[in-house]
Protein backbone atom coordinates (compact mmCIF):
# COMPACT_ATOMS: atom_id res chain seq x y z
CA UNK A 1 0.00 0.00 0.00
CA UNK A 2 1.49 3.54 -0.94
CA UNK A 3 1.49 6.32 1.66
CA UNK A 4 -0.75 8.73 0.94
CA UNK A 5 1.65 10.89 2.36
CA UNK A 6 3.10 14.08 -0.19
CA UNK A 7 6.38 15.32 -1.02
CA UNK A 8 5.45 18.53 -0.34
CA UNK A 9 4.35 17.76 3.52
CA UNK A 10 8.08 16.34 4.27
CA UNK A 11 9.83 19.59 2.68
CA UNK A 12 7.45 21.51 5.56
CA UNK A 13 8.00 19.09 8.44
CA UNK A 14 11.79 19.10 7.21
CA UNK A 15 11.74 22.82 6.98
CA UNK A 16 9.89 23.49 10.46
CA UNK A 17 12.37 21.08 12.14
CA UNK A 18 15.50 22.54 10.80
CA UNK A 19 13.67 26.41 12.20
CA UNK A 20 12.91 25.05 15.56
CA UNK A 21 16.69 23.77 15.70
CA UNK A 22 17.99 27.44 14.93
CA UNK A 23 15.75 28.68 17.32
CA UNK A 24 18.18 26.96 19.93
CA UNK A 25 21.38 28.38 18.97
CA UNK A 26 22.42 31.49 21.36
CA UNK A 27 21.68 34.50 19.18
CA UNK A 28 18.27 33.75 19.63
CA UNK A 29 18.09 32.98 23.13
CA UNK A 30 16.93 36.36 24.27
CA UNK A 31 14.18 36.31 21.31
CA UNK A 32 12.90 32.96 22.89
CA UNK A 33 13.23 34.25 26.85
CA UNK A 34 10.09 36.98 25.31
CA UNK A 35 7.56 34.56 23.58
CA UNK A 36 4.14 33.84 25.23
CA UNK A 37 3.51 30.74 26.25
CA UNK A 38 2.54 28.66 23.31
CA UNK A 39 4.10 30.10 21.11
CA UNK A 40 6.56 28.08 18.84
CA UNK A 41 10.15 28.29 19.16
CA UNK A 42 10.81 29.02 15.57
CA UNK A 43 8.77 32.53 15.55
CA UNK A 44 12.20 33.86 17.26
CA UNK A 45 14.06 33.33 14.70
CA UNK A 46 11.45 35.47 12.54
CA UNK A 47 11.25 37.88 15.07
CA UNK A 48 14.72 37.96 15.41
CA UNK A 49 15.56 38.53 11.65
CA UNK A 50 13.46 41.64 11.77
CA UNK A 51 16.29 43.10 14.08
CA UNK A 52 18.72 41.91 11.55
CA UNK A 53 19.81 38.88 13.50
CA UNK A 54 20.60 35.63 11.88
CA UNK A 55 22.37 32.35 13.04
CA UNK A 56 25.47 33.59 11.57
CA UNK A 57 25.20 36.76 13.39
CA UNK A 58 27.03 35.90 16.48
CA UNK A 59 30.32 35.05 13.94
CA UNK A 60 30.68 37.21 10.89
CA UNK A 61 33.16 40.33 11.40
CA UNK A 62 32.25 42.75 9.30
CA UNK A 63 34.47 45.16 10.95
CA UNK A 64 37.53 44.12 12.90
CA UNK A 65 36.94 42.96 16.41
CA UNK A 66 37.02 45.43 18.93
CA UNK A 67 39.18 45.02 22.39
CA UNK A 68 37.46 43.78 25.19
CA UNK A 69 36.84 46.70 27.21
CA UNK A 70 39.04 45.90 30.41
CA UNK A 71 41.81 45.32 27.97
CA UNK A 72 41.46 49.16 27.14
CA UNK A 73 42.74 50.18 30.55
CA UNK A 74 46.31 50.91 29.27
CA UNK A 75 45.13 53.13 26.52
CA UNK A 76 42.57 55.17 28.60
CA UNK A 77 43.68 56.73 31.69
CA UNK A 78 42.14 59.60 33.91
CA UNK A 79 43.44 62.75 32.22
CA UNK A 80 46.00 65.07 34.35
CA UNK A 81 44.24 67.78 36.01
CA UNK A 82 46.84 70.69 34.47
CA UNK A 83 46.16 69.49 30.97
CA UNK A 84 42.56 68.49 31.00
CA UNK A 85 40.53 71.00 29.98
CA UNK A 86 42.33 71.38 27.37
CA UNK A 87 42.45 67.51 26.58
CA UNK A 88 39.06 66.98 26.58
CA UNK A 89 35.48 68.39 25.25
CA UNK A 90 34.34 71.80 27.20
CA UNK A 91 31.63 70.62 30.05
CA UNK A 92 28.07 72.09 29.47
CA UNK A 93 27.94 75.72 28.59
CA UNK A 94 24.55 77.12 29.29
CA UNK A 95 24.10 79.32 26.47
CA UNK A 96 24.18 75.60 24.58
CA UNK A 97 20.48 75.30 24.34
CA UNK A 98 20.84 71.34 23.80
CA UNK A 99 23.06 71.00 27.04
CA UNK A 100 20.96 73.41 28.79
CA UNK A 101 20.26 73.22 32.72
CA UNK A 102 15.87 72.95 34.03
CA UNK A 103 14.22 75.09 34.68
CA UNK A 104 14.82 77.35 31.24
CA UNK A 105 11.50 76.54 29.87
CA UNK A 106 12.11 73.06 29.51
CA UNK A 107 8.96 70.14 29.52
CA UNK A 108 9.59 69.00 32.94
CA UNK A 109 11.97 69.98 35.37
CA UNK A 110 14.60 67.53 37.17
CA UNK A 111 13.14 68.88 40.44
CA UNK A 112 14.58 65.96 42.75
CA UNK A 113 18.16 66.36 41.44
CA UNK A 114 20.44 65.81 44.75
CA UNK A 115 22.18 68.88 46.35
CA UNK A 116 24.94 69.70 44.66
CA UNK A 117 28.10 68.23 46.76
CA UNK A 118 29.61 71.92 46.37
CA UNK A 119 32.73 71.06 44.37
CA UNK A 120 35.67 73.36 44.94
CA UNK A 121 35.53 76.92 43.21
CA UNK A 122 36.04 76.96 39.48
CA UNK A 123 35.52 73.27 39.21
CA UNK A 124 33.33 71.82 36.22
CA UNK A 125 32.65 68.78 34.10
CA UNK A 126 33.78 67.67 30.76
CA UNK A 127 33.55 64.32 28.69
CA UNK A 128 36.77 62.33 28.83
CA UNK A 129 38.02 58.93 28.94
CA UNK A 130 37.92 56.20 30.86
CA UNK A 131 38.76 52.60 31.41
CA UNK A 132 36.60 49.67 31.44
CA UNK A 133 36.08 49.39 35.23
CA UNK A 134 34.28 52.50 35.21
CA UNK A 135 30.72 50.75 34.14
CA UNK A 136 31.56 47.99 37.23
CA UNK A 137 28.77 50.16 38.93
CA UNK A 138 26.76 51.21 35.92
CA UNK A 139 23.36 50.31 34.89
CA UNK A 140 22.02 50.36 31.71
CA UNK A 141 17.95 51.47 30.97
CA UNK A 142 16.12 50.88 27.97
CA UNK A 143 14.46 49.26 25.05
CA UNK A 144 15.93 47.09 22.70
CA UNK A 145 19.08 48.55 21.57
CA UNK A 146 20.37 48.41 25.20
CA UNK A 147 19.66 44.59 24.41
CA UNK A 148 21.64 44.81 22.02
CA UNK A 149 24.54 46.35 23.95
CA UNK A 150 23.90 43.91 26.69
CA UNK A 151 24.38 41.27 24.37
CA UNK A 152 27.19 42.27 22.05
CA UNK A 153 28.66 45.09 23.65
CA UNK A 154 31.23 43.89 25.82
CA UNK A 155 30.52 45.19 28.91
CA UNK A 156 29.96 42.43 31.43
CA UNK A 157 30.81 44.19 34.17
CA UNK A 158 27.68 46.42 33.98
CA UNK A 159 23.84 45.77 34.94
CA UNK A 160 21.25 45.82 32.21
CA UNK A 161 17.60 46.30 32.61
CA UNK A 162 16.28 45.72 29.22
CA UNK A 163 13.12 45.14 27.77
CA UNK A 164 11.72 44.75 23.87
CA UNK A 165 9.36 47.95 23.44
CA UNK A 166 10.01 49.14 26.89
CA UNK A 167 8.38 53.11 26.13
CA UNK A 168 8.68 56.20 28.76
CA UNK A 169 5.28 55.00 30.03
CA UNK A 170 6.05 51.22 30.71
CA UNK A 171 9.11 51.82 32.51
CA UNK A 172 7.94 53.35 35.32
CA UNK A 173 4.41 51.44 35.35
CA UNK A 174 5.79 47.72 34.34
CA UNK A 175 7.58 44.76 35.98
CA UNK A 176 9.98 43.73 33.49
CA UNK A 177 13.30 42.87 35.34
CA UNK A 178 13.78 39.72 36.31
CA UNK A 179 15.43 38.91 40.07
CA UNK A 180 14.84 36.03 42.49
CA UNK A 181 12.18 34.24 40.51
CA UNK A 182 9.68 37.46 40.83
CA UNK A 183 9.32 40.49 38.09
CA UNK A 184 10.39 43.99 39.37
CA UNK A 185 9.45 47.86 38.52
CA UNK A 186 12.34 49.64 37.80
CA UNK A 187 11.48 51.79 40.99
CA UNK A 188 11.42 48.45 43.10
CA UNK A 189 14.80 47.66 41.73
CA UNK A 190 16.87 51.18 42.22
CA UNK A 191 15.11 51.05 45.91
CA UNK A 192 16.88 47.50 46.13
CA UNK A 193 20.60 48.22 44.62
CA UNK A 194 22.91 51.15 44.36
CA UNK A 195 24.50 52.38 41.16
CA UNK A 196 27.20 54.92 40.49
CA UNK A 197 26.24 55.85 37.08
CA UNK A 198 22.85 54.85 34.99
CA UNK A 199 22.05 55.16 31.66
CA UNK A 200 18.87 55.39 30.25
CA UNK A 201 18.10 54.91 26.30
CA UNK A 202 14.60 55.18 25.34
CA UNK A 203 12.40 56.66 22.76
CA UNK A 204 12.07 54.76 19.69
CA UNK A 205 8.59 52.57 20.83
CA UNK A 206 7.38 55.93 20.78
CA UNK A 207 8.03 57.40 17.42
CA UNK A 208 4.38 57.84 16.13
CA UNK A 209 2.52 58.48 19.44
CA UNK A 210 2.10 61.94 21.34
CA UNK A 211 3.66 64.53 20.90
CA UNK A 212 7.29 66.20 21.67
CA UNK A 213 5.71 67.27 24.25
CA UNK A 214 4.22 64.92 25.83
CA UNK A 215 6.80 62.15 25.23
CA UNK A 216 9.29 64.83 26.97
CA UNK A 217 6.94 65.45 29.66
CA UNK A 218 6.89 61.38 30.87
CA UNK A 219 10.88 61.10 29.73
CA UNK A 220 11.09 63.77 32.64
CA UNK A 221 9.05 61.31 35.42
CA UNK A 222 11.36 58.61 34.59
CA UNK A 223 14.64 61.25 34.83
CA UNK A 224 12.84 62.16 38.52
CA UNK A 225 11.87 59.06 39.97
CA UNK A 226 16.21 57.46 39.01
CA UNK A 227 17.46 60.62 40.48
CA UNK A 228 14.93 60.48 43.41
CA UNK A 229 15.59 56.94 44.55
CA UNK A 230 19.46 57.25 43.11
CA UNK A 231 20.86 60.40 44.47
CA UNK A 232 24.09 59.84 44.31
CA UNK A 233 24.32 58.31 40.51
CA UNK A 234 25.37 59.97 37.64
CA UNK A 235 22.83 60.45 35.36
CA UNK A 236 23.00 59.56 31.63
CA UNK A 237 20.29 60.92 29.03
CA UNK A 238 21.21 59.17 25.84
CA UNK A 239 20.39 60.65 22.71
CA UNK A 240 17.72 58.77 20.61
CA UNK A 241 19.43 57.04 17.89
CA UNK A 242 18.93 58.19 14.37
CA UNK A 243 17.76 55.59 11.71
CA UNK A 244 18.90 55.10 8.22
CA UNK A 245 17.70 57.43 5.41
CA UNK A 246 15.33 55.53 3.91
CA UNK A 247 13.67 54.32 6.98
CA UNK A 248 13.04 57.85 7.90
CA UNK A 249 11.72 58.51 4.44
CA UNK A 250 9.37 55.34 4.15
CA UNK A 251 8.19 54.94 7.90
CA UNK A 252 7.11 57.03 11.15
CA UNK A 253 10.57 56.39 11.89
CA UNK A 254 11.65 60.12 11.11
CA UNK A 255 14.92 61.50 11.97
CA UNK A 256 13.38 64.76 12.15
CA UNK A 257 11.11 63.92 15.06
CA UNK A 258 14.29 61.98 16.76
CA UNK A 259 15.93 65.03 16.54
CA UNK A 260 13.09 67.02 17.79
CA UNK A 261 12.34 64.94 21.04
CA UNK A 262 16.43 64.13 21.53
CA UNK A 263 16.73 68.40 21.56
CA UNK A 264 13.67 68.38 24.06
CA UNK A 265 15.42 65.39 26.88
CA UNK A 266 18.84 67.09 26.19
CA UNK A 267 17.45 70.48 28.63
CA UNK A 268 17.38 67.39 31.44
CA UNK A 269 20.92 67.90 31.76
CA UNK A 270 22.20 69.86 34.22
CA UNK A 271 26.07 69.82 33.88
CA UNK A 272 26.67 68.25 37.82
CA UNK A 273 24.44 65.31 38.36
CA UNK A 274 22.67 64.55 34.79
CA UNK A 275 24.16 64.16 31.47
CA UNK A 276 22.96 64.54 27.66
CA UNK A 277 25.28 62.32 25.47
CA UNK A 278 24.81 61.90 21.94
CA UNK A 279 26.35 58.62 20.91
CA UNK A 280 25.15 59.39 16.80
CA UNK A 281 28.42 60.45 15.51
CA UNK A 282 29.71 56.99 16.22
CA UNK A 283 27.27 55.83 14.04
CA UNK A 284 25.98 58.55 11.59
CA UNK A 285 27.26 59.02 7.74
CA UNK A 286 27.88 62.68 6.37
CA UNK A 287 24.24 62.85 5.84
CA UNK A 288 23.42 62.44 9.50
CA UNK A 289 21.54 59.58 9.30
CA UNK A 290 22.42 55.88 10.28
CA UNK A 291 24.99 54.11 8.16
CA UNK A 292 22.68 51.38 6.44
CA UNK A 293 25.89 49.10 6.77
CA UNK A 294 25.34 49.25 10.39
CA UNK A 295 22.06 47.86 10.66
CA UNK A 296 20.06 45.26 9.44
CA UNK A 297 16.43 46.55 9.81
CA UNK A 298 17.02 50.34 9.80
CA UNK A 299 16.61 51.05 13.27
CA UNK A 300 18.97 48.50 14.96
CA UNK A 301 22.37 48.33 14.65
CA UNK A 302 23.79 44.73 13.81
CA UNK A 303 25.66 42.73 16.32
CA UNK A 304 29.58 43.93 15.12
CA UNK A 305 28.83 47.93 15.62
CA UNK A 306 27.70 47.35 18.80
CA UNK A 307 31.74 47.13 19.70
CA UNK A 308 31.68 51.09 18.38
CA UNK A 309 28.88 52.27 20.75
CA UNK A 310 30.99 50.84 23.67
CA UNK A 311 33.86 52.71 22.49
CA UNK A 312 32.30 55.78 22.54
CA UNK A 313 30.75 55.63 25.74
CA UNK A 314 34.38 54.95 27.49
CA UNK A 315 35.51 57.87 25.44
CA UNK A 316 32.95 60.31 27.26
CA UNK A 317 32.30 59.80 30.66
CA UNK A 318 31.71 62.91 32.97
CA UNK A 319 34.44 63.83 34.96
CA UNK A 320 34.85 66.77 36.97
CA UNK A 321 37.45 68.97 36.07
CA UNK A 322 38.92 70.91 39.24
CA UNK A 323 40.08 74.15 39.45
CA UNK A 324 43.76 75.20 38.36
CA UNK A 325 45.75 76.31 41.12
CA UNK A 326 46.47 80.15 41.24
CA UNK A 327 49.67 81.01 42.57
CA UNK A 328 49.77 83.13 45.73
CA UNK A 329 50.90 86.92 44.92
CA UNK A 330 54.02 88.30 45.80
CA UNK A 331 54.73 90.90 48.70
CA UNK A 332 55.18 94.14 46.93
CA UNK A 333 58.21 95.95 47.77
CA UNK A 334 56.69 99.41 48.18
CA UNK A 335 55.02 100.05 51.27
CA UNK A 336 51.34 100.53 51.66
CA UNK A 337 51.28 104.21 52.20
CA UNK A 338 47.46 103.57 54.03
CA UNK A 339 49.88 101.44 56.48
CA UNK A 340 52.31 103.20 56.91
CA UNK A 341 53.37 105.05 60.64
CA UNK A 342 53.06 108.81 60.63
CA UNK A 343 56.12 110.64 61.71
CA UNK A 344 57.13 112.38 64.94
CA UNK A 345 57.67 115.91 64.97
CA UNK A 346 60.74 116.79 67.08
CA UNK A 347 60.36 118.64 70.07
CA UNK A 348 61.12 122.25 70.12
CA UNK A 349 64.31 123.15 71.64
CA UNK A 350 64.34 124.86 75.33
CA UNK A 351 63.99 129.08 75.60
CA UNK A 352 66.77 130.73 77.19
CA UNK A 353 66.48 131.26 81.09
CA UNK A 354 65.52 134.98 81.43
CA UNK A 355 68.05 137.30 83.02
CA UNK A 356 67.78 138.32 86.78
CA UNK A 357 67.13 141.66 87.37
CA UNK A 358 69.00 141.60 90.81
CA UNK A 359 72.33 141.02 88.96
CA UNK A 360 73.81 144.42 87.60
CA UNK A 361 74.27 144.49 83.85
CA UNK A 362 77.86 144.37 82.60
CA UNK A 363 78.83 147.99 81.76
CA UNK A 364 79.94 147.68 78.17
CA UNK A 365 83.38 150.76 78.79
CA UNK A 366 84.65 147.97 81.19
CA UNK A 367 87.56 146.38 79.53
CA UNK A 368 86.95 142.47 79.67
CA UNK A 369 89.33 141.00 82.30
CA UNK A 370 92.12 139.27 80.76
CA UNK A 371 92.63 135.59 81.35
CA UNK A 372 94.74 134.47 84.49
CA UNK A 373 98.19 133.32 83.51
CA UNK A 374 98.37 129.32 84.20
CA UNK A 375 100.33 128.66 87.61
CA UNK A 376 104.06 127.63 87.18
CA UNK A 377 104.79 124.08 86.62
CA UNK A 378 106.88 123.07 90.21
CA UNK A 379 108.57 120.85 87.50
CA UNK A 380 110.44 123.69 85.42
CA UNK A 381 113.57 125.46 87.13
CA UNK A 382 112.92 128.88 88.60
CA UNK A 383 114.59 131.57 86.03
CA UNK A 384 117.98 132.89 87.58
CA UNK A 385 117.43 136.85 88.74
Amino acid sequence: MKSSSSPLLWICAATAALLAALALLKPYAPYRADLPAQTPALAAVFTAAQDGVFPWTGAVEVIPAAPDADDLAPEFSAPDASAAPDAVEPAFAPSDPAQAAPGDGSPAETDALAPDPAPDAGARYAFAPVDGSYFDDALFLGDSRIEGLDLYGKLSQATFYWQRGLTVWSAVEKAFIEEGGQKLTVAQALEKHTFGKIYLMLGINELGKGTTESFAAQYGEVVRLICRLQPDATVYVLAGLHVTQEKSDTTFYRNDVINERNEAIARFADGRHVFYLDCNPAFDGEDGTLIPEYTGDGVHLMAPYYALWRDYLMGHAAVMIPAPVVPDEPASAEPDPSTAPTPVEPAPAPAEPAPDPAEPAPDPAEPTPAPAEPAPDPAEPTPDP
